[in-house]
């Protein structure tokens, strides 16, 4: 027996002890209602010289973007590669213009469609490779299309990736091939007011000025069906793409396009400010002034009312399973409801205060509810409890799998996530506080104080003094200030930061 103890015992020592390298086996979990007083500052995202106007994750959260008055869109790492670190900026392009630059991430992460400049042109640029700055001027387009007249509206990768749908300003809808080997890219060009596509962008739908949706193939171009609404101006799929709804004035139409040659649509009276699926496609919601309506997809038949969102309807979210919702009036207040499976709401209780945004993890379980100024809530959506509380801006980005938090500051973006997160961020904090810590606006005691750091709050280090009793640190807020490192349990070498001569 004791043999056997022994052996296990030190195969177990073996196999706990065993160095992990590189980044293996460092994919974090997505934050979660639990995680309320779990989340810290991971990383400064650090590089644009003037404030920061977008951002942007890819769809697999491995990458990410930021545009800045300062002209320059970049491109930041995020996944976990033997080649890049987390938190590593890949390049930057030169000729963002806010509010004129658009971009489309490619559905696999490795191509960016952006309209530099004018914004009369796009250009397809691969992604997924760092490059030294000085070689960024140098940096071309894989592909480029053919210049426009007018700016565009906005871009869509469709076809799984192969295709791009633009919408113009002079409301015309392009479907572009990217096939290099194409003589001419354009392979379908209609006049309209909107383009939706489905869920697997396989198809387009495209309200044209007419009053009709015309429905493409996004793979060819080809014409579909054309179909005739009744003076619609607004279109959209249903989550698994079979219906398509068609709505403007008084009409509400349901088309079933899973048929090859598609019927006459099922028509509902309703005047509809808004229209929006169920995410099991079993009911369509719509919204009219102060009321919202469920109705049941197969039949057009009403199911049940949420009423009386005075002011009107600012927001409705449904969970992943659509046995629950939250609708949010113009005014910021919000309602729970339950869904039954026949699709009859209930409401089970008002929100206290205004929200102005919420946001569903992909658990379906998390939810976070959002207000200017004051802290965010983290909610077990399935139960209706709230499970936290913490410091959020009224305007956080989550990344696609829920396990970073990008924030923007200034001409930084903060970077929060779960204190357990194994991933090895290219800007580490150089320490944690180990006691409040006062922050000065030089390496002197005798500055009044730009303000304090709570415990256990990681710092980023810039520069030190050349006898390195002080340090200069970047804060979240984009502004710097000094410390001493006696109050920090130290992670990284003080000796290693350049010397400041302040």
């Amino acid at each position: 027996m004791r043999f056997w103890m022994i052996t296990l015992c030190l195969a177990l020592f073996i196999f706990t002890t065993t160095p992990v390298t590189g980044q293996e086996n460092s994919t974090p979990r997505s934050i979660t209602a639990e995680d309320a007083l779990n989340l810290r500052v991971l990383t400064l995202l650090a590089h644009h010289t003037a404030p920061i106007t977008e951002t942007s994750f890819s769809p697999n959260s491995t990458a990410f973007l930021t545009g800045s008055i300062d002209g320059t869109l970049c491109i930041w790492n995020v996944g976990v590669d033997h080649r890049q670190t987390p938190g590593v900026l890949r390049f930057c392009l030169k000729g963002y213009t806010p509010g004129v630059t658009l971009f489309a991430w490619s559905p696999d992460d490795v191509q960016l469609a952006v309209t530099l400049g004018d914004g009369l042109q796009i250009a397809l640029y691969d992604i997924t490779s760092v490059v030294a700055p000085d070689n960024w001027e140098g940096i071309a387009p894989s592909f480029t299309l053919p210049s426009n007249e007018t700016p565009y509206l906005s871009l869509d990768f469709v076809a799984g990736g192969k295709q791009l749908l633009a919408h113009d300003l002079f409301d015309t809808l392009t479907l572009f091939s990217l096939d290099s080997n194409r003589d001419n890219s354009r392979l379908a060009t209609l006049e309209g007011s909107e383009g939706v596509v489905n869920s697997d962008t396989s198809r387009a739908a495209i309200v044209d000025f007419d009053g009709n949706a015309v429905l493409l193939n996004t793979a060819n171009g080809q014409e579909i069906a054309t179909l005739e609404t009744d003076g619609a101006n607004h279109a959209l799929f249903s989550p698994g793409g079979r219906w398509l709804v068609t709505w403007g004035g008084l009409t509400v139409q349901i088309w079933d396009t899973s048929h090859p040659r598609i019927p006459a649509p099922r028509q509902i009276e309703a005047q509809a400010d808004n229209l929006q699926f169920t995410p099991n496609g079993r009911f369509l919601a719509t919204w009219e002034g102060q009321d919202i309506r469920l109705w049941n997809i197969e039949t057009g038949e009403i199911t049940g009312t949420m009423p009386e969102h005075r002011g009107g309807i600012r927001l409705l979210v449904f969970g992943a399973d659509s046995t629950r919702a939250i609708s949010i009036n113009t005014q910021g207040y919000a309602r729970y409801w339950e869904i039954s499976d026949t699709g009859v709401p209930s409401l089970k209780f008002w929100f206290e205060g205004e929200i102005d945004n919420v946001l569903l993890g992909p658990d379906s379980r998390t939810l976070i509810t959002l207000r200017q100024d004051i802290e965010a809530r983290f909610w077990d959506f399935a139960r209706g409890q709230v499970r936290g509380r913490y410091e959020l801006s009224d305007a956080p980005l989550f990344s696609p799998d829920w396990t970073l938090v990008a924030i923007s500051s200034g001409n930084l973006v903060v970077w929060q996530g779960l204190k357990d997160d194994p991933r090895t961020f290219d800007w580490t904090p150089l320490g944690f506080t180990t006691a409040v810590t006062n922050i000065r606006p030089t390496p002197s005691q005798d500055q009044q104080r730009l303000g304090v750091l709570a415990a256990n709050t990681p710092v980023f280090a810039i520069a030190r003094t050349e006898d390195g009793t002080w340090i200069q640190i970047q804060l979240p807020d984009d502004t710097t200030g000094w410390i001493q490192p006696s109050a920090l349990q130290i992670n990284g070498k003080i000796g290693d930061l350049p010397i400041s001569r302040h």
